[in-house]
């Protein structure tokens, strides 16, 4: 039997879901603090783009991952904290995502994924920049297929453009209700 190609080890550092309603902290298993939720950042533009992050992070790991995420063992209940590592042959590089929290119905939540092996650099790349790599690996991957059927830069291009234009609308949603948190009269 030939290893999984994506690896996955136990992260003790990462929190447990149970933050404060009221501050988005809380306390970690180990006891230290757990960081805020990226989705509740102040910043609407921020908190939109790691929700973007979250689901094309959701996505590819429903894609190329037909069993699910590779759990660690210490799965209790969806609340085992694990840090999986995926390839990017594409590109050279590789994405170290942390798993905050797993769920049985697949919708993880992962704190600030970590782009490894690119020169000069160790970075968290913000949603356009995951869909241009992520675009990239699917062509790379498709040219190895079958049916000879490649996506093309337009396809590429297409995606790209959804993820920054979704982005964009969240931020505007959020920084909207967080200006009128009431609901609207008549609701």
């Amino acid at each position: 039997m030939t290893p999984h190609p994506h690896s996955v080890r136990p992260n003790p550092e990462l929190p447990r879901p149970g933050r404060s309603p009221e501050t988005g902290t809380g306390t970690a298993r180990g006891g230290g603090p757990v960081p805020p939720d990226p989705l509740e950042h102040p910043d609407a533009d921020r908190a939109a783009d790691a929700a973007a992050v979250e689901n094309l992070l959701r996505c590819w790991l429903r894609e190329t991952l037909p069993d699910g995420v590779p759990g660690d063992g210490t799965d209790d209940g969806g609340e085992g904290a694990t840090e999986v590592t995926l390839p990017l042959p594409a590109t050279g590089a590789r994405l170290r995502v942390p798993i905050t929290h797993r769920s049985p119905t697949g919708h993880h939540r992962f704190g600030v994924p970590v782009l490894e092996d690119v020169p000069g650099t160790v970075a968290a790349p913000d949603a356009v920049t995951l869909a241009a790599l992520l675009a990239r690996e699917a062509a790379h991957r498709a040219a190895g297929d079958a049916d000879g059927r490649v996506p093309g830069p337009a396809a590429a291009t297409e995606l790209v453009g959804r993820v920054a234009d979704s982005a964009r609308r969240v931020a505007a949603h959020l920084a909207a209700r967080r200006a009128a948190p009431a609901p609207p009269p008549g609701t």
